[in-house]
């Protein structure tokens, strides 16, 4: 009886050796593809950084032609509403003056 005793202690030792030994294989093999994963990751990063990269320049140069449109546009509407207040401006000096020459005209006459 006490030979079966050693004997279940022994091939359980056994067994939780073999069951360790298989959950470590388990836990780096784990590892192991969580690694390859990531560098593959790493390299496809790589990879794709030159075309995102150009893409984003292409991207910010579409964006500063796009800012000087809209600047040069701004502009050329401001200078069109000033030449256009200037030609009122003129014109309503010219009418004041008319009317200031025919009132002086008019307090001439008197």
């Amino acid at each position: 009886k006490e030979r079966k005793v050693v004997a279940h202690k022994v091939i359980s030792r056994m067994l939780n050796g073999q069951l360790a030994g298989a959950f470590e294989l388990f836990f780096d093999g784990v590892s192991l593809h969580r690694q390859q994963r990531e560098s593959a990751q790493r390299i496809i990063a790589k990879w794709r950084a030159p075309a995102m990269r150009s893409g984003f320049e292409g991207w910010q140069e579409y964006m500063d032609l796009r800012r000087e449109e809209v600047k040069d546009s701004a502009a050329e509407e401001v200078r069109e509403k000033l030449v256009a207040t200037a030609a009122e401006d003129k014109e309503e000096a010219a009418e004041a003056v008319g009317r200031e020459v025919t009132r002086r005209v008019e307090q001439a006459k008197r």
